[in-house]
C-alpha cells in the first residue's frame, strides 16, 4: 500500500501544472514523507539480522551405571533423547551467570514465546541445551553481535515436564566492520523456523 502511496504521488505530481501544482503541493509533500517514513522503517528493519539458532532437537546417549544392583539386568536404550529446555549464559555455563527471559506473548497458533535480551557489549553469550531423561547438556557460545534470542514453545506438549521448543532464534545487529557476515555462519532466516 505504501509503495502504490509512493508511486501515485510521484505520477500526479507529474501530471499537475500551474496553479493545481501550487495547490497540491501540501498532497506531494505529505505523500513524499510518507514514503520517506517508509523507506527508514525498511532500513531499520533491514539492518538488523535474523538467524536461527537451535540445539539439535534430539541426541543420543550412552550412559553406564556406577554399581549395578545385585540381581538386576543392565539394558541400554538406544531411544534418541529430545530436547527439553534451553538456557542461556553471560560467559560460560559453569560460571552459573543464567540470563532471565522475558515472557513475549503468545502467537496466532497459540504458541508461547519467551525472549532473552543481552547487553550491546555482551561479546561472551553462551547457549545451553538440556535434553529429557540425561544431565548431558550441549552448550555453544553465540557469536558477538547477538543482541536477542527468542523461543517459541508449544505449551500442549510436555518434555520432561517442560513446555516442547518449537524454534529458537536469534537477532544480530551486524557490525559495519564485518559487512554481510553472518553470526557463526548461521544462514538467515526467513522467520522463526519450526523444526
Amino acid at each position: 500500500m505504501e509503495g502504490r502511496v509512493c508511486q501515485t504521488t510521484a505520477a500526479h505530481s507529474r501530471s499537475l501544472s500551474g496553479d493545481a501544482a501550487t495547490g497540491s503541493l501540501e498532497q506531494l509533500m505529505i505523500g513524499l514523507n510518507k514514503c520517506i517514513v517508509v523507506a527508514l522503517f525498511l532500513l531499520a528493519f533491514l539492518s538488523q539480522s535474523v538467524y536461527s539458532q537451535s540445539c539439535p532437537s534430539e541426541i543420543t546417549v550412552s550412559q553406564r551405571i556406577e554399581s549395578s544392583p545385585e540381581g538386576w539386568t543392565i539394558r541400554q536404550d538406544s531411544t534418541p533423547l529430545r530436547r527439553s529446555a534451553v538456557a542461556f549464559y553471560d560467559g560460560p555455563p559453569e560460571q552459573n551467570v543464567s540470563i532471565a527471559s522475558q515472557p513475549g506473548g503468545h502467537n496466532k497458533k497459540g504458541s508461547e514465546i519467551e525472549i532473552w535480551k543481552f547487553r550491546a557489549n555482551a561479546d561472551a553469550i553462551w547457549i545451553s541445551c538440556s535434553y529429557a531423561s540425561t544431565n548431558i547438556t550441549l552448550t555453544r557460545r553465540l557469536e558477538r553481535g547477538i543482541t536477542e534470542c527468542s523461543v517459541t514453545y508449544n505449551p500442549r506438549v510436555r518434555i520432561s515436564g517442560n513446555r516442547e521448543i518449537v524454534s529458537i532464534s536469534c537477532k544480530s545487529i551486524p557490525e559495519t566492520s564485518k559487512g554481510n557476515r553472518t553470526p557463526g555462519g548461521l544462514s538467515p532466516a526467513k522467520g522463526t523456523r519450526k523444526e
